[in-house]
């Protein structure tokens, strides 16, 4: 992960106007990587609570991050409720979407009260 935004409800929207959180992914790699069906996981890492990349909840057209690319999966908030949370929260991303297991984190992050929503992992 690149850079999260949460709780968009005052900023500007995003570009189908629906002021989406999002997840921006970063491929460090050397190859290109298809990240369809991989997990975004909310604090709590229920599966009530994550969301899939590739499919209507998470409104992204191409799933592959080409190498040293990048990808912004908008989470819809009209399919995917709660969605992120603004004051304090973590998100993880996994290889998988289902019952949450630690053995397929790929990355994760947090933020407290009092932060911005928008945390660029490179500022870490």
């Amino acid at each position: 992960m690149n850079e999260v935004y949460a709780g968009n409800t005052k900023a500007a929207g995003d570009p189908d106007s629906k002021r989406c959180d999002w997840v921006e992914l970063k491929n460090t790699g050397s190859t290109d990587v298809d990240v369809k069906g991989w997990g975004i996981y909310d604090s709590g890492k229920k599966a009530k609570k994550r969301y899939t990349i590739g499919t209507s909840e998470v409104t992204n057209t191409d799933t592959v991050i080409k190498a040293g690319g990048y990808l912004v999966a908008y989470i819809d908030p009209d399919k995917a409720k709660p969605g992120l949370g603004s004051d304090a929260d973590e998100v993880y991303l996994t290889t998988t979407s289902g019952d949450f297991t630690d053995s397929d984190v790929v990355d994760s992050t947090s933020w407290n009260t009092g932060t911005t929503g928008v945390k660029k992992m490179s500022d870490s």
